[in-house]
């Protein structure tokens, strides 16, 4: 069981840096790889993962997989820049933090009290 744990995490770890990674590829400008390559090596790693499903569990992914395509099918126009909207968000979540921790008047952090003794 602790061996199929560390696995569990580790698959958990793989996906989420290969996310990370595509993500980051659709975002540089100069990237040699377009979106549709970017999409093609993610479905290479879904139909990898997929291939290990039971019938069973392949076929409740196939319905939530049609239904999630179908849902950015229904709200994503055709010609949306996917790098702009990563963008969009990262600034949004750069300014959240910026405005949940300001820096102080002169641009260095403020010095961490010390404990009286």
């Amino acid at each position: 069981m602790r061996e199929l744990t560390k696995s569990m995490l580790g698959l958990s770890w793989a996906v989420s840096v290969f996310g990370a990674q595509q993500i980051g590829k659709a975002m540089a400008s100069a990237s040699s790889e377009g979106p549709e390559a970017l999409a093609a090596q993610v479905d290479e790693v879904t139909r990898t993962v997929q291939a290990h499903l039971s019938e069973a569990m392949a076929s409740r992914f196939r319905s939530g997989d049609q239904w999630q395509r179908k849902l950015i099918d229904s709200v994503w126009p055709e010609d949306l820049d996917a790098g702009k909207v990563v963008k969009s968000g990262v600034d949004v979540v750069r300014r959240s933090i910026d405005t949940v921790m300001p820096k102080s008047a002169g641009g260095s952090q403020p010095a961490a009290s010390t404990p009286a003794a």
